[in-house]
């Protein structure tokens, strides 16, 4: 009897360690642990990004996480916050700092829920001397979301990885979407409440933040650049003009006398590719801001005589042009100041 009893009592210990294997967390190749998958929850597929991440990126890397793309401020904090906590915690990258990715943020006057374009998403990352910048985008279908991760090499601009994952509206991303937390910038905290005389009426005042007012900024005498401390006699800027969705910096041979876009002395010889010029926010020193356009000659010289920034709340402005990559001589243009259209 006392044998059958101990038999029992070993089967009972069997069954319970058998049950205790059964859920346990697995383990990641990362050496993380994780929950067991489950489409339908945000925190799961959080997780199994930063798998991948850890799987994907070389070991050590310096990594910044800039932003999620959603309709919803409050999902995409989240989704950024988990992100870093878990590469943080994983230990197998070193991680930006959110603190310093706020203060980018601020400057740059980008959320983290807005839509970043890899050109300045690539700068910011050399800016911090990172290898690699991630970036993702949550879409909604239907009943369901969309979460694509995305890692970028900060030197090559190639894709080093992407991970896609569809999951279903849970708890967590329903209450996070239905949530009313906006950005700490956006245009509905950009307003102040005044109280009139009756103390129970308010109105709501516009405070949108400054920038180069609408019109054209004809500068007299023209803007002449430098080059090694010394002036620079055949390139000017005679005008810059500023529309509700650009900023475009015109270019001129002449020191003085008629121009017009386009003329064949308009353009500066030499420089052909925009991604040559930098444009700096003098309030604001580490902030830059990358061309999306340019418009050249077509006498083969590759003159450009316009560059277009998309509209960006900086008034005074440095612009450095180089005519080739690696350029350690630089065209440096007297300071840019767009405070009152003439």
């Amino acid at each position: 009897m006392k044998k059958i009893m101990i038999f029992i009592m070993c089967l009972v210990c069997v069954a319970g360690m058998i049950s205790c294997a059964a859920v346990a967390e697995p383990q990641s190749s990362s050496g993380a642990y994780q929950r067991a998958a489950n489409a339908d929850d945000l925190d799961d597929v959080i997780r199994a990004a930063s798998n991948y991440l850890n799987s994907n990126l070389p070991k050590g890397s310096k990594i910044v996480i800039l932003n999620i793309h959603s309709e919803s401020y409050a999902l995409s904090e989240y989704i950024v916050d988990e992100l870093i906590s878990n590469a943080v915690n994983d230990r197998n990258f070193t991680v930006v700092d959110r603190v310093q990715l706020n203060t980018i943020r601020n400057e740059q006057n980008f959320q983290l829920s807005g839509e970043v374009d890899d050109r300045e998403a690539l700068e910011i990352g050399k800016f911090f001397g990172a290898q690699t910048i991630v970036t993702g985008n949550v879409s909604e279908l239907a009943h369901r979301y969309r979460m694509s991760i995305r890692a970028l090499n900060v030197q090559t601009a190639q894709v080093q990885g992407q991970f896609n994952r569809n999951l279903l509206a849970g708890p967590t991303i329903t209450a996070l979407v239905q949530s009313k937390r906006v950005a700490p910038n956006s245009d509905s905290s950009n307003s102040i409440t005044q109280r009139g005389n009756n103390s129970n009426s308010t109105s709501v005042v516009s405070k949108n933040p400054a920038g180069p007012t609408i019109g054209k900024y004809v500068f007299w005498p023209r803007l002449r650049p430098t080059r090694a401390g010394l002036n620079v006699n055949d390139v000017f800027i005679p005008q810059v003009t500023v529309t509700k969705d650009f900023i475009v910096i015109h270019f001129c041979r002449n020191k003085d006398g008629g121009w017009e876009d386009g003329e064949w002395n308009s353009g500066m010889s030499g420089f052909y590719d925009e991604r040559l010029f930098k444009l700096q926010n003098l309030d604001n020193p580490s902030q830059f801001f990358s061309p999306v356009s340019a418009q050249c000659t077509s006498n083969g010289m590759g003159r450009i005589w316009t560059i277009s920034y998309k509209y960006f709340n900086a008034t005074r402005l440095k612009l450095e042009g180089r005519q080739y990559s690696g350029d350690d001589q630089p065209f440096v243009f007297e300071e840019i100041i767009l405070n009152k259209p003439n």
